[in-house]
């Protein structure tokens, strides 16, 4: 029987290296299989890391601002992705653009993950079944999903996965690992904004819960302080060169970090964020708070059956509270809500917090599985639980390849986004068909369409980014039978419906998904009372907007023109982060009438990009003219503030003139303005 047992034991311990390996190959395959059909997008935020690590490679090394080597590259008008940059440009050299390619590099540091996840269950907390965090972070709803994509959260994820490994292994038995820790602290903290606060908070967290051994092993540390210094100069040259990005960020962002409200009421926001990121509620039940793109159906984003074993392994860890690597474990989970909790909690903002998650989700099944193994083998106990997870996981690939393009039957811009490999390859197929034709796709139904054509058709010169709505606002002498549109149903059923345009000919549709036609090629042309219409339209839209409007406590009237963009209270609001733009007007004639006579010596103007002539008029109760001021401001900085003092000095006035011509190459373009300021 002794014999049995030695043999047992022997063939029990290469088990779980043959077990954990398995894993990692039901973790890999579904990852990979279907990996174009599921998820049934393919984002913009996906398509611009290889669209900028192409452009990288094409400008020898620099990003748009001319930066060698640059700490992040620019991403429509914010500077936030690094390394998911950097790790595409091997695959594209060798590959090429395609779904297939960016995804799977996303997937390879995902898989990674995984084996962190093993390795932190098998050599540090030395539990007998350590594989199963591998099954368990795998069958985790929020990282199937997105651990399936080429967003910047997973591979930050994957990276920060590394870091408490090698911060554990320095705690538990080799103090050099503190070097390797911090670079993957450091590479987690460049790969995602939202993540920088989880590698900040963790780090001084796990300083000051160890803070005892890093005095012992003082010298270690020193050098470890000198690694995080050359980890931190490429921040700090990317601070000293964008010194107001982070500021820009927040507010494209509508952080509440920058609202006119009472710190009090800041910090209250702060923790209830902060609360919910941490709600088992959140987690493990079906939620329709997130976007539903980043959301499985009828799943939580931890499925609800591993509930008790998370608690369990909770209880476990607190209880062993002195362990330092059960504090990094708790540390993590308690850090991961800081960076969504800044904005809003959202999936993609929180996602480190399934790392923790399954760790103490495995500690908590290893409890029970001991108990278990009192009563039966472990052999067999392992063999199948093996068995029961990777059929989850197979099961979930499976409903989501099936049932996930029906899930939701949003498919347009405030939904799934769903069209880019399909439209673009339709399109592409068309060009071939037709190479004589312009084809104009509509940008409507995603984030970024420029970027998608980008990725899928960058040097197509017959493929354009527009839709028939700007031939719908004016005529244009450009409309015939070679121009064909890319409509979305809405777009469609416009055209349709318009006097203005007749459809020629319906060439071809792209269904969605669930049957439904979602886009149509079409060519179309003016009707013979197009003309006639358009000039009723143009007349009208020539005529003032009359409206009040709030400045320094006064209501004004004010005399402005047709906008397309911002409400007119954005241009008082002291405020040059919101704005307005104009239909069609330029120049622009913004007239201010004051209830009661007000004294002004000057006015200062914050406009879009673009040199002006400022006319300022004033008058008096009677609107007889004062005086006139102009003053034509030449190559000026983007979004530039200028300033008209009046010459005369301060004047009292009840009704002042503001006219500004936008000296524009393109006499149709949009005029931006930010603020007026009177003084």
């Amino acid at each position: 029987m002794r014999k049995i047992g030695t043999r047992l034991v022997a063939w029990a311990q290469p088990l779980g290296l043959t077990l954990f390996t398995l894993s990692l190959v039901v973790y890999a395959l579904t990852r990979l299989i279907g990996l174009e059909e599921f998820p049934i997008y393919f984002f913009t935020d996906e398509a611009v890391q290889t669209n900028l690590a192409a452009d990288f490679i094409r400008d020898d090394f620099r990003n748009y601002s001319g930066v060698l080597f640059p700490t992040y590259f620019e991403n429509d008008f914010l500077h936030n992705l690094s390394i998911s940059v950097y790790v595409q440009i091997v695959p594209y050299l060798l590959f090429g653009k395609s779904i297939i390619v960016t995804r799977a590099t996303s997937i390879f540091f995902a898989i990674t993950a995984a084996v962190a996840i093993g390795l932190i269950l098998k050599e540090i907390f030395n539990i007998r079944y350590w594989w199963v965090g591998t099954l368990f972070l795998s069958i985790t709803p929020a990282w199937f999903l997105h651990s399936r994509t080429a967003f910047e959260t997973a591979l930050f994820v994957s990276l920060y996965t590394w870091f408490l490994y090698f911060y554990m292994v320095y705690r538990k038995r080799s103090p050099r690992a503190l070097h390797l820790a911090l670079l993957f602290g450091g590479l987690a903290f460049y790969s995602y904004s939202a993540g920088q606060l989880v590698v900040v908070g963790t780090g001084i967290f796990l300083l000051i819960s160890d803070l005892r051994y890093h005095w012992e092993n003082r010298r270690n540390s020193m050098i470890g302080l000198g690694v995080l210094v050359l980890l931190a100069l490429p921040y700090l040259r990317f601070q000293l060169s964008f010194s107001g990005e982070t500021y820009y960020h927040l507010r494209m962002l509508d952080s509440y970090w920058l609202w006119d409200i009472s710190l009090s009421e800041k910090l209250s926001i702060f923790f209830d964020n902060y609360e919910r990121g941490l709600n088992p509620g959140y987690w493990y039940s079906p939620n329709n708070n997130d976007l539903i793109r980043h959301l499985m159906k009828d799943y939580g984003h931890i499925l609800k059956t591993t509930l008790p074993l998370a608690i369990l392994g909770f209880l476990i860890s607190v209880k062993s509270f002195r362990s330092s690597p059960h504090r990094a474990t708790l540390v993590a989970l308690l850090v991961s809500p800081l960076g969504g909790s800044i904005v809003g909690i959202g999936i993609t903002r929180v996602l480190s917090f399934v790392i923790p998650a399954a760790i103490l989700t495995a500690l908590g099944f290893e409890a029970v599985a001991r108990w278990i193994d009192r009563r039966i083998t472990y052999t067999g106990t392992a063999i199948l639980v093996f068995a029961l997870l990777s059929y989850a996981n197979v099961s979930m690939l499976q409903d989501a390849l099936v049932n996930g393009p029906t899930w939701y039957r949003d498919y347009e811009l405030g939904g799934m986004q769903y069209g880019a490999r399909q439209v673009f390859a339709e399109v592409e197929d068309f060009v071939k068909y037709d190479p004589e034709s312009r084809v104009f796709v509509s940008p409507t139904w995603t984030n970024g369409a420029h970027i998608l054509q980008q990725f899928f058709l960058p040097d197509q010169p017959n493929v354009h980014m527009g839709n028939a709505g700007v031939y719908l606002l004016e005529m244009r002498d450009d409309l015939d039978e070679s121009t064909v549109f890319v409509l979305t149903a809405a777009e469609y059923a416009e055209v349709m419906e318009s006097e203005k345009v007749s459809v020629i000919k319906l060439e071809r549709t792209v269904p969605y998904p669930d049957g439904r036609d979602g886009f149509y090629f079409v060519r179309m042309r003016y009707t013979e009372d197009a003309e006639d219409i358009f000039e009723e339209e143009r007349e009208a839209r020539q005529q003032p907007i009359i409206d009040e409007v709030l400045i320094e406590g006064q209501v004004v009237m004010i005399q402005h023109p047709l906008l397309d963009m911002g409400e007119v209270e954005n241009i008082f609001d002291g405020d040059t982060f919101t704005m307005i733009r104009t239909y069609e007007a330029n120049p622009v004639l913004i007239v201010l009438t004051f209830p009661e006579p007000r004294t002004i010596s000057g006015l200062s103007l914050t406009t879009g990009t673009m040199d002006i002539i400022l006319t300022v008029r004033l008058f008096d109760e009677e609107m007889d003219e004062l005086i006139t001021y102009d003053q034509d401001y030449i190559d000026l900085p983007n979004d530039p503030t200028v300033d008209l003092p009046f010459s005369q000095g301060s004047i009292e006035v009840s009704a002042i003139e503001v006219e500004i011509l936008g000296l524009l190459e393109d006499p149709s373009a949009k005029i931006h303005i930010r603020e007026i300021s009177l003084y």
